[in-house]
């Protein structure tokens, strides 16, 4: 099940925020509703964060915890997120991540493509452009 994050979930969404992240801006996120959480059996397994833009929404953080990774969830938090670009009549979801050959592969396999290669960061991107 994912859901938008509630302000008394905001504890446990900022720990795993905060291993890929600092706090900045995460409680004004959360209150926004651009916090989204994976719950397995009520527990928080994934958070997924968004910040929207005038023509594209962007991803800007996504991580799994790691008894609950390779079981689909950060598949399935991407795939609650495209919904939403969708519904918001979001032309492009973009996301910058850490060059990795894993998050490489994982963006890859959820249908994005490449876009573009920084020193610090991967570009990936999904149109949904008609």
């Amino acid at each position: 099940m994912i859901r938008p994050i509630r302000l008394d979930e905001y504890e446990k969404a900022l720990d795993l925020i905060k291993k890929i992240d600092f706090e900045r801006g995460i409680k004004k996120d959360v209150r926004h509703g651009l916090v989204y959480g994976h719950f397995s059996k009520k527990v928080l397994t994934g958070v997924i964060r968004v910040a929207p833009h005038k023509r594209y929404l962007q991803v800007v953080d996504l991580i799994v915890k790691r008894p609950y990774r390779r079981k689909g969830y950060g598949k399935a938090l991407i795939k609650y997120v495209e919904q939403l670009a969708k519904k918001t009549k979001a032309k492009i979801l973009r996301v910058y991540t850490h060059p990795s050959f894993k998050s490489y592969t994982f963006y890859s396999k959820c249908g994005y493509i490449l876009t573009n290669m920084y020193l610090t960061d991967f570009v990936f991107e999904k149109s949904f452009k008609k």
